[in-house]
C-alpha cells in the first residue's frame, strides 16, 4: 500500500487517491456494534424521567443511529465512541443531582461488524 500511495503523492492521481482513501476505510475502520443503555439516576426527588429525556437527547445530539426502547437505548457505532456516550450520560446525572446512577450496559461487538437492523430489520 505505501508504494500506491507514494504513486498517488508523485503523480497526484486525484482517482488513486480516492481508492486509497476508500482502502484505508475498508481495511483501518473498527467494527460498527451495539451499546444498549439503562441508567437510573437515584435522585432526591424520585423523578428521574426528566434526566433520562436529557441523556436521549445527548445521545441524539451525537449522531449516532439509535432505537428508544422502553427498558434501554440501543445505539450503533464504534464502540470507543459509545462509550464515550455512556460517560457522558453519567455526567448528565450527576449533573443533575444524582449521587448514584445505576446502568445497564450491554454490548455486542462482532469483528464482521453488527448492525441494530440486522437484527430487528425484520420486524419493522
Amino acid at each position: 500500500m505505501a508504494v500506491v500511495k507514494a504513486a498517488a503523492c508523485v503523480g497526484g492521481s486525484f482517482v488513486v487517491a480516492q481508492l486509497i482513501r476508500a482502502l484505508e476505510r475498508r481495511y483501518l475502520t473498527v467494527p460498527v456494534c451495539n451499546v444498549s443503555l439503562q441508567v437510573i439516576p437515584l435522585l432526591p426527588d424520585h423523578n428521574s424521567y426528566p434526566v433520562i429525556d436529557r441523556v436521549i437527547s445527548m445521545i441524539d445530539a451525537t449522531g449516532v443511529k439509535y432505537v428508544v426502547g422502553p427498558m434501554e437505548t440501543t445505539m450503533e457505532g464504534e464502540l470507543r465512541e459509545l462509550l464515550g456516550i455512556v460517560e457522558k450520560a453519567h455526567a448528565i446525572c450527576v449533573e443533575a443531582g444524582a449521587n448514584r446512577i445505576i446502568s445497564n450496559v450491554k454490548i455486542d461487538y462482532n469483528t464482521e461488524g453488527v448492525t441494530i437492523e440486522s437484527k430487528i430489520g425484520k420486524y419493522r
